[in-house]
């Protein structure tokens, strides 16, 4: 049994052991899968008075915004900043990280929590009790995310747990 991906076993031949195998996430040159094909055009029929990819971008950020899912920016006197985090055990080193890079964390999951909200609220297989009950269980990660909020630069952008 191997143990790493460069092993090689002793009854296998060289040329066979040096052949790459197709893996998730390897460059398509070493796929075995066909190139996707190419995007199809925007039928002249819509009259868009922009070029396709232009209006691909525009229709991109328009969906983008609707799922609420966009470019969120580090208030301005976080940036390049820290968090330090300082254990309570004598001798244990601290840890360090960039807050734009925990910032980015903490979106992400903002941008998954609506998300899973929408495909709740959007579901056809729970009973609106279950919906409910669902809701306010996200509500309830959103109001614990507040504390994020200071954060973000724009308001509109920051959590909000239950609304009083």
């Amino acid at each position: 049994m191997a143990t790493c991906s460069s092993h090689k076993s002793k009854d296998i031949p060289w040329e066979q052991a040096l052949k790459r195998k197709p893996a998730a996430g390897a460059p398509r040159r070493y796929r075995d899968e066909p190139a996707p094909k190419p995007r199809p055009i925007i039928p002249s029929e819509i009259g868009i008075d922009m070029d396709p990819e232009t209006f691909r971008q525009v229709l991109r950020e328009v969906l983008l915004d609707e799922l609420g899912v966009r470019e969120v920016e580090l208030g301005d006197r976080w940036n390049d900043g820290e968090l330090v985090l300082i254990p309570g055990k004598e001798g244990a080193q601290e840890k360090r990280i960039p807050l734009d890079v925990f910032f980015k964390k903490i979106v992400m999951v903002r941008d998954k929590l609506r998300v899973l909200e929408q495909k709740v609220n959007g579901s056809k297989n729970l009973s609106d009790e279950e919906k409910i009950q669902l809701q306010q269980y996200i509500t309830g990660c959103y109001g614990s995310l507040t504390t994020f909020n200071v954060l973000f630069k724009r308001k509109e952008d920051q959590f909000s747990g239950q609304k009083k």
